[in-house]
């Protein structure tokens, strides 16, 4: 679990489970002693979506009110077979995050090319560290343009075909939440001497991914998918 203030990349708590006694420490295996937030990566499934969509809206390629066809929740794509939890026909955009279609998303996956497409995902801190100042981080993989094939785009867009780290994740949402700057997560706010701060940690910036305006159209959608989804 992870809670992280977006407007900073302050980490107000971090936790793992198993978890271990740090005084017993040598008594802990190494499964128990694993930082899994920065160490473990997973395919993010349909937590990626929220991001492909603010990268399609950012780029003015698609407008929330845009209408997909799902295709009633089967839909043959290339080599393989897309399916929905349950079938749509028409969708807007919108509708495609709050429903979270993979139909949907695979289709307008399709609309962006491949190294703007892997520009976002880069830009909103996968494939990379974030340089949290803790030891063990690992980078996760996205794949690059050169190694896409004609699948690689719509699995990314529901969430496969790429591994993250949780913190990778989390910062990503701070940064699609917070008016679209990516911060560089950090844990320690100062240290004190004799009750008196010797050194004090600042908030980083790493860039700006997508437009505040972006941010705000996203914010809505993710309410959305909360309250209709």
């Amino acid at each position: 679990g992870i809670i992280m203030n977006p407007n900073t990349g302050e980490i107000l708590a971090l936790a793992n489970y198993p978890d271990y006694d740090p005084q017993e420490f040598s008594a802990a295996d190494d499964e128990a002693r694993r930082n899994r937030i920065l160490t473990d990566t997973y395919e993010p499934g349909s937590t990626i979506k929220p991001l492909i969509i603010a990268a399609l809206l950012n780029e003015g390629i698609v407008k929330e009110d845009n209408v997909i066809f799902a295709e009633n929740g089967s839909y043959k794509f290339n080599r393989t077979r897309i399916t929905d939890v349950h079938p749509y026909g028409n969708l807007t955009v919108h509708d495609v995050l709050v429903n979270s279609s993979n139909i949907g998303m695979a289709k307008l996956s399709t609309k962006m090319d491949d190294n703007s497409f892997y520009k976002y995902l880069r830009d909103f801190g996968f494939g990379n560290r974030t340089l949290i100042n803790l030891p063990g981080e690992t980078e996760g993989t996205l794949k690059r343009p050169s190694n896409f094939n004609d699948l690689t785009k719509a699995f990314i867009s529901f969430g496969y075909e790429v591994s993250v780290t949780p913190i990778q994740m989390a910062a990503a949402y701070c940064a699609l939440v917070n008016g679209g700057t990516l911060y560089q997560p950090y844990i320690v706010k100062s240290i004190s001497k004799n009750g008196k701060a010797v050194e004090k940690f600042e908030p980083v910036k790493i860039r700006d991914v997508i437009s505040r305006e972006t941010s705000e159209k996203v914010k809505k959608m993710m309410v959305d998918v909360v309250e209709k989804g």
